[in-house]
């Protein structure tokens, strides 16, 4: 499985992209799904 993310801060309620993400890419956060609305580039926040 490749790492798509990284949360720095297990305190924060951001993580950062460190690949480029497709639109309509599923990701798990905290135990939250995201499906993203369109492509998003590597060093994104993502809330």
């Amino acid at each position: 499985m490749e790492t798509k993310f990284l949360k720095i801060n297990p305190a924060d309620n951001v993580a950062v992209t460190i690949v480029t993400l497709p639109a309509g890419e599923k990701l798990m956060v905290d135990g939250e799904e995201i499906t993203l609305n369109e492509e998003v580039p590597p060093d994104t926040n993502l809330p």
